[in-house]
């Protein structure tokens, strides 16, 4: 098996694995040992897998303990040497070649699991969506809330109310509410669903409607750079220009094309604005004090959303001296680890403004992935050749597309890419939530071509 792993991605996957204090020998014979449970689908897709599988692993210490060890506890050396600069880098590289090929096996994998006739499910399907805002406009949808100051409404959504939520000046966040009808007794408790990397909050427009028909209260929100949650203007200005002195004193709205690229920060913007890990997770816990009324709160995160998710709700029940209102915790398909570098690790944060050199990688690297976001959704549905599921993706395709046309879109994805990881880890977070006893549930696809079936049970065991 480990002889066919190309020669270059496996020198980089140990020299990765080697400077984040891993055996990395260890990642590959152990992920081909899960691998070959699945071979007889499809052959060739196994060593493809791996080359994912073992140098996304090594993106963070806490999903190599997840594999290896079993434990956060667990004693690891790192270094933040120029080697291991290099061996991340290394890393971001292997990624890349690993995504040409992930198309075809994942096609040709699926395409077998249907001549085989194996059952399959739907998630989160969504339904036609103009005739779902007429049905908001006209049910609960619109029950009463006492609107918070900073929120305001701006029309109806997939299956609710949606709002616009000014958290921080010139940064407005983008969300929907549904819940019980008018006449019915106001719930005492709430939904918060956090959508995954690229999507938006409209994809979860069932569980909105399913939420609000057991008289609970449902919250999704776009995290920040994505969906429809943007600046208001363009942040950032070049201040050697005449344009930029006079951005300076008034704050119009900028004339690019493309925002996010200048080199100063408007003076009406806070001075850290970024996208990211520790911007979301800073999002979504002010969500809940300032936006959600309700006494018990409910997350639910799928992918980056339950990473999320999970970091929030152990931030949130651990705070000592202070009683939580979150009473249950819902995982879909959680990402295990999130980013690949740390505070001071890299010259760059992801504070904006973003620094010249890293244009041309983000431009490219972004505009690659917008004009494959169709095939992409296509890899994580089970069937995504019938009629009604198409018609569902090709309808979220075209939301994303449109989000992502966005002109801080590049900039923000260069400020995702490089934002840190923010502690504590995805596996500590699951440590905490049990060791407070909160009610946490657990689901995954069995054939999720990312988030294989053995991340459901290392998580399950924490």
């Amino acid at each position: 098996s480990v002889v066919a792993v190309p020669p270059l991605l496996l020198h980089l996957t140990m020299m990765a694995a080697k400077v984040h204090g891993v055996d990395g020998t260890g990642v590959v014979f152990r992920t081909h040992e899960i691998l070959d449970r699945r071979r007889g689908a499809f052959p060739a897709a196994s060593p493809l897998r791996l080359h994912a599988f073992a140098a996304s692993m090594c993106a963070s210490t806490d999903s190599s303990k997840m594999m290896l060890l079993g434990s956060s506890k667990a004693s690891s050396s790192i270094t933040t040497s120029a080697d291991a600069r290099v061996a991340s880098l290394s890393f971001v590289l292997a990624s890349c070649l690993c995504f040409l090929p992930r198309r075809f096996r994942a096609s040709a994998s699926l395409a077998l699991r249907r001549r085989r006739g194996r059952p399959c499910c739907r998630h989160f399907v969504l339904h036609c969506e103009s005739a779902r805002e007429a049905a908001s406009a006209s049910s609960g949808a619109a029950a009463r809330w006492d609107v918070p100051p900073a929120v305001k409404q701006v029309g109806y959504g997939a299956a609710g109310v949606r709002y616009v939520w000014e958290w921080e000046s010139g940064e407005s966040v983008h969300f929907e509410r549904a819940g019980p009808p008018a006449n019915c007794n106001s719930s005492a408790y709430a939904v918060v669903l956090v959508h995954g990397f690229g999507a938006e909050c409209g994809y979860f427009g069932p569980q909105l409607d399913a939420i609000a028909e057991a008289n609970g209260v449902a919250y999704a929100m776009d995290l920040f750079g994505q969906g429809r949650s943007w600046p208001a203007e363009d942040p950032t200005f070049d201040a050697s220009s005449s344009a930029g002195a006079e951005l300076e004193g008034g704050g119009g709205i900028s004339s690019w094309k493309e925002w996010g690229w200048g080199s100063s920060i408007q003076k009406s913007f806070r001075k850290d604005v970024a996208f990211g890990e520790p911007t979301w997770l800073r999002q979504i816990a002010r969500f809940l004090q300032e936006v959600v009324t309700e006494k018990d709160v409910y997350l639910l995160g799928n992918s980056l959303g339950g990473y999320l998710a999970a970091k929030v709700a152990a931030l949130d029940v651990g705070r000592e001296g202070q009683s939580s209102r979150i009473r249950g915790l819902i995982l879909a398909n959680a990402t295990p680890f999130w980013g690949w570098t740390r505070e001071g690790f890299t010259p760059w944060d992801g504070r904006l403004p973003a620094p010249f050199w890293i244009k041309p990688l983000a431009t490219f690297w972004f505009g690659a992935l917008r004009a494959n976001i169709g095939s992409m959704l296509r890899l994580v549905y089970a069937t995504p050749d019938n009629d009604d599921v198409c018609a569902d993706l090709m309808a979220l395709a075209k939301r994303i597309e449109d989000s992502s046309a966005h002109p801080m879109g590049a900039s923000a994805f260069a400020s995702i890419l490089f934002a840190p990881q923010t502690p504590p880890s995805f596996g500590d977070a699951l440590d905490s939530v049990s060791e407070e006893g909160l009610p946490t549930l657990l689901l995954y696809g069995n054939d999720d071509p990312w988030i294989v079936p053995w991340w459901a049970e290392r998580a399950a065991q924490r």
